[in-house]
C-alpha cells in the first residue's frame, strides 16, 4: 500500500513539541520549547528544510 512521501511530524508532550521535517533525504527536527508560536516555527521550518535540500544537492 503506497502511503507517499512523509509530510511534517509533529509530537506533542508536556515539556514541548518535537517538529520532523522532511529536508531532501534528510530530516530536521527541531525541539519546541511550549508557547512558541507554532505558525512562526512551521514558516521558518519549511525554509530551513528547503534550503538545507538545497545545500545538499549541490555535493
Amino acid at each position: 500500500m503506497a502511503q507517499g512521501d512523509m509530510g511534517r511530524l509533529v509530537l506533542e508532550g508536556e515539556g514541548g513539541t518535537l517538529l520532523n521535517c522532511p529536508a531532501g533525504d534528510v530530516t530536521l527536527a527541531l525541539v519546541i520549547e511550549p508557547g512558541a508560536s507554532m505558525g512562526h516555527v512551521l514558516f521558518a521550518a519549511q525554509k530551513a528544510a528547503a534550503e538545507i535540500e538545497s545545500i545538499l544537492a549541490q555535493r
